[in-house]
C-alpha cells in the first residue's frame, strides 16, 4: 500500500485564510492546517512503515497539474495499490466575516466507498458531518490515477470549527482518521 498526501494550497494562495480573529490582525492561513495534518500523517506512515509521498514539501503553491503529475509518477513506481488524499479547510461566504456554516465533508469523483469510509472516520470528532459530495469537476480527483478523495476538515469561516482547526490535537486526530480510513478501504472494509 502507498499513500499520496496532498497538503492542499500553498502558503501564498490568495484567499485561503480565515477572517481576522482579533484587533492584532491575526488570521489562520489554510496552509497552516493542511500542512500540519500532512506532516502528522507523514509521521504516522513512517511509524507504521507505510510507503508514502507528499505531493509538495514546499511552502509555495504547486499547480494542480504538477501535483497530479507527482502523484501519478509515484503510483507508477510500484504495483502496490496507491491512495490519494488532498487535505483542506473549507470556507463559506465573503471570507471577511464569520458565519454559521460548519462541519466536515469528503469530496470524491469515482471512489464513493473510499469517501464514505473517510467521512465516517472524520465525523467521529465533535464537528458536524456534511456528508460526501461527488465532484467530478475537481482536477485532482479527475486526474490522479488511483482511489482519491479531498477532505474538507472544517470551516475557517466558522469560529467553532476554526478553534478546532488551529489545535495540534485536531490536526493529529485528522491525520489518524485519514490513515485509518485508507487502511480500512485498502483491507476491503466497506462497513459504512
Amino acid at each position: 500500500m502507498r499513500l499520496i498526501i496532498d497538503a492542499g494550497h500553498g502558503y501564498d494562495t490568495p484567499g485561503k485564510r480565515s477572517p481576522i480573529l482579533d484587533i492584532f490582525g491575526i488570521a489562520m492561513n489554510e496552509w497552516e492546517f493542511n500542512s500540519g495534518v500532512a506532516h502528522q500523517l507523514q509521521k504516522l506512515c513512517v511509524d507504521e512503515g507505510i510507503k508514502h509521498k507528499l505531493t509538495s514539501t514546499s511552502i509555495g503553491d504547486l499547480s494542480l497539474t504538477a501535483r497530479a503529475k507527482a502523484a501519478n509518477a509515484y503510483i507508477r513506481l510500484s504495483k502496490e495499490k496507491a491512495y490519494f488524499v488532498s487535505i483542506h479547510a473549507n470556507a463559506f461566504g465573503d471570507g471577511v466575516t464569520f458565519n454559521d456554516v460548519h462541519g466536515v465533508e469528503t469530496l470524491y469523483n469515482k471512489d464513493l466507498p473510499f469517501a464514505l469510509i473517510m467521512q465516517k472516520n472524520l465525523s467521529t470528532y465533535n464537528l458536524k458531518s456534511r456528508g460526501v459530495k461527488q465532484r467530478g469537476d475537481l482536477y485532482l480527483l479527475k486526474n490522479v490515477n488511483c482511489p482519491s478523495v479531498l477532505v474538507e476538515c472544517g470551516f475557517m469561516t466558522n469560529l467553532t470549527d476554526l478553534a478546532n482547526l488551529m489545535t495540534y490535537t485536531y490536526k493529529v486526530f485528522c491525520a489518524k482518521a485519514i490513515l485509518a480510513s485508507v487502511k480500512e478501504y485498502h483491507s476491503g472494509g466497506l462497513s459504512v
